[in-house]
């Protein structure tokens, strides 16, 4: 995993979640490296994925489909399916003005605020769509069974290690056996359509809070308290601002100027007024203080805000006068609300390393090394 950065992306995908709801994993088997396969693990960006919509369940085992659509250059196409399928691709695609956009949400990107992408163009074309379908087939299957009951699939093995497992024992069936299919296409050439590697989809989901199918994350609560501190800040501001004009008590034809000149430049700093001789001279009214009630208003925005995003003051500024044991406790009680979201992150951590044993018991199967640099 460490060779994979998988800290790191654990990372995107927490904040994904934490941010957006949904955070996703992408576990698959790549052969740039090796041609028996290796491991590969990506990040998903939450608005490309498409999880089954009848679906009520975090494993994904338990969907019926899932889709991932993304905008792709034709040299990626060429790039994963050969040129032959690209030139098809190019030939047959018709021209769009839409370059990332596949929600209402705008997707995030190096882009500008208009979305504008890369500016290089082949024949009018900068990006094709891709539609990448993930899907359980069952449908009679030849199989290999192990002494011990193993179930394998007949043509996820090479030609001589299928005679082989023959002579030690295995057993040659056919039976219905769920499979994963996997259909990448455009939206008028297919690029692929096969069985998946393993039996599990690509996909791995993280959503912090999860019950039958509805998702949630932590920045969804802070909205309505953000909201609450942005309007109690404006009316505080506003008030302020009424402070620095707040008018004149003016005798009636004391001014050598206008009232209207000292409406205009009453408020600049260094002004200087002009009364008449024997006049009374023009008095400044008193703005009104600023109501408490603002005041309290703001620091309940603020704690609403900590409370739940689960931020304490010994998070922050632990102070001086506190005992370290007290702050110590206070800090644990304020990360017992991301519990649930971390304890979904442990769920997802194990799903992700369940198709990556599987993958490397099945595709990695050249003697490798491997160094441990540390004791734990």
């Amino acid at each position: 995993m460490d060779s994979h950065n998988y800290k790191w992306r654990e990372t995107e995908v927490f904040m994904d979640g934490m941010i957006q709801q949904r955070g996703y994993f992408d576990v698959g088997v790549k052969f740039d490296e090796n041609l028996n396969g290796s491991l590969e693990i990506d990040v998903l960006d939450p608005l490309d994925v498409r999880p089954d919509p009848d679906s009520k369940s975090y494993d994904p085992d338990d969907w019926g489909f899932v889709i991932i659509t993304r905008w792709m250059p034709l040299s990626w196409v060429e790039e994963n399916y050969g040129r032959k399928l690209r030139l098809e691709v190019e030939n047959s695609y018709d021209d769009s003005n839409d370059w990332g956009d596949t929600t209402q949400e705008r997707r995030s990107s190096f882009g500008d605020a208009n979305g504008s992408m890369a500016s290089c163009t082949i024949n009018g074309i900068k990006r094709v769509r891709i539609i990448d379908r993930q899907f359980f087939s069952f449908e009679m299957t030849a199989v290999l069974i192990s002494p011990e009951g193993d179930i394998l699939p007949e043509d996820g093995f090479q030609r001589d290690a299928v005679e082989q497992s023959l002579q030690e024992g295995f057993i040659r069936v056919k039976r219905m056996m769920r499979r994963v299919k996997r259909v990448v296409s455009t939206s008028k050439t297919t690029l692929f359509d096969n069985y998946a590697p393993i039996d599990h989809f690509t996909v791995v989901p993280f959503f912090p809070v999860f019950r039958r199918g509805q998702t949630s994350g932590m920045v969804d609560d802070a909205i309505s308290p953000q909201e609450m501190l942005n309007k109690a800040i404006s009316q505080y501001q506003h008030i302020i601002n009424t402070t620095a004009n707040s008018g004149y008590f003016v005798e009636e034809g004391s001014l050598v100027d206008t009232i209207e000149d000292l409406e205009e430049n009453g408020s600049k700093t260094g002004v200087i007024i002009k009364y008449k001789q024997g006049s009374q001279a023009p008095q400044k009214i008193q703005p009104n203080q600023v109501p408490p009630g603002v005041d309290h208003f703001i620091d309940r925005a603020l704690m609403g805000i900590r409370d739940v995003t689960g931020i304490n003051e010994s998070m922050l500024d632990p102070g001086k006068n506190q005992s370290g044991v007290a702050i110590q406790a206070q800090q644990f009680i304020a990360q017992q609300q991301l519990a649930v979201p971390l304890d979904n992150m442990a769920r997802t951590r194990h799903m992700v390393h369940v198709r990556a044993l599987k993958i490397i018991q099945k595709y990695m199967t050249s003697e490798q090394v491997l160094r441990i640099a540390e004791k734990d």
